[in-house]
């Protein structure tokens, strides 16, 4: 796992194919202190093919806990078991420029109150 500081937000990349008890913990150290901070997260997790349900529910909660920071959490993937890990909980999007665009809406909305 890679994090790359944006202008506006932070950009993590997962590599792994498959995201279980190991992954999560190296994630949140990763991402704990940005979430502590206010950051902005794009999560790249286009080459996961698996999720494991406890880690979806970290990402869940980790993804609530920025929407109450008015803070942008997405996920891109486009694995339909992925997908459907999330049931809707949080926002995922097919490609890394989606997940920009879905940023830049958020920050849209955020500044506009909207």
């Amino acid at each position: 796992m890679e994090i790359f500081q944006e202008e506006k937000y932070h950009r993590l990349l997962i590599s792994q194919a498959r995201l279980d008890q190991a992954a999560l913990n190296e994630f949140q150290k990763l991402v704990a202190p940005l979430v502590e901070s206010n950051v902005h997260l794009i999560v790249n997790a286009e080459k996961v093919v698996e999720i494991e349900k406890p880690v979806s529910e970290a990402l869940i909660r980790i993804a609530e806990e920025q929407a109450e920071k008015s803070c942008t959490f997405v996920i891109v993937n486009n694995e339909p078991k992925v997908v459907a890990a999330f049931d809707d909980e949080l926002a995922i999007v097919p490609t890394e420029s989606e997940a920009v665009d879905y940023f830049n809406f958020d920050e849209l909305e955020r500044q506009y109150n909207l």
